[in-house]
């Protein structure tokens, strides 16, 4: 073939496409369409350990029976959605009936609410999310079971629930609770120092925020049974501020073990102390302030 028609040749052949460079900001619009509402925050997707669960199980467990359902059969609605490892975690300790979906909770509230018979969530902290949670479950008269930082409760927007004071009590754990930020949720470059290379934190102390109105024994009840049956990690009380003693008597006594129990020696449980003492704080975080 002549030089000339050769080049004509293969200027009429197909070249292949360039792939198009992704720019920072498209790629976040990719991330974020994953959930069907707006993230305001990536460190607010964090999933919570199966421990923290196992601590609300019997209380859990006594709604059911008060309102004579069995535990599988409890309708707990996670109104914020991150993974959907709730649904897996409540599965194992026995309650099946677990809505935990990729949805907008406050679009969700203009129309039909879910037919739930307790809200148990982890809320997102950033933003105005705690303010709108609270002011779901005041209006709700619903029970519910909010896992939040202590320091939640020292927060003016907390008087939201004044009114519910009577019926509210809290699970306060012994050691920290865990949370995993999922790394495809949450890049690298977004974790904090703290954060470790499998996503675990425990950045502060966390309790359970309980509720359970129209049900004034309620507490008295779930007491009783944790203080009989466990578990022993965590301690039931009134108030965020009695749980300060209650931990520092915990701690002391070995109250982690079941009654009843082989205890530690005094040399064991003042080594704990000191490993426990020497653990590493976030910056910026309060527990009890």
């Amino acid at each position: 073939m002549p030089i000339k028609g050769r080049r004509h040749h293969l200027r009429t052949l197909k070249r292949p496409k360039r792939a198009k460079r992704v720019r920072p900001e498209a790629k976040a619009d990719v991330h974020h369409a994953l959930h069907a509402f707006e993230v305001s925050d990536p460190l607010d997707h964090a999933e919570t350990d199966l421990q923290a669960y196992r601590h609300v199980q019997p209380i859990l467990t006594l709604l059911a029976k008060k309102l004579r359902l069995k535990p599988r059969e409890l309708r707990i609605w996670d109104p914020y959605f991150c993974k959907g490892t709730v649904v897996q975690h409540m599965a194992k300790l026995g309650f099946d009936q677990v809505r935990n979906v990729n949805e907008d909770f406050y679009k969700v509230q203009e129309g039909d609410l879910p037919d739930y018979n307790v809200l148990m969530t982890n809320p997102p902290y950033s933003s105005d999310h705690l303010q709108r949670c609270l002011d779901f479950c005041r209006r709700a008269g619903k029970p519910f079971l909010l896992l939040l930082p202590c320091w939640v409760a020292k927060k003016p927007y907390f008087s939201t629930l004044k009114p519910l004071e009577e019926s509210m009590f809290f699970v306060v754990p012994l050691q920290r609770y865990s949370y995993t930020m999922p790394p495809d949720l949450v890049p690298a470059s977004c974790k904090p120092s703290w954060v470790g290379e499998d996503g675990a934190t425990s950045p502060f102390l966390s309790a359970w925020y309980v509720c359970v109105p129209s049900m004034p024994n309620f507490f008295k009840a779930a007491k009783t049974v944790m203080d009989r049956e466990g578990p022993f990690d965590c301690v039931l009380v009134k108030s965020l501020q009695a749980s300060k003693w209650k931990l520092k008597k915990a701690g002391q006594t070995g109250e982690a073990e079941a009654p009843n129990t082989a205890r530690a020696g005094t040399n064991k449980r003042c080594n704990k102390r000191r490993v426990a003492s020497k653990k590493r704080t976030v910056p910026g975080t309060i527990e009890f302030d």
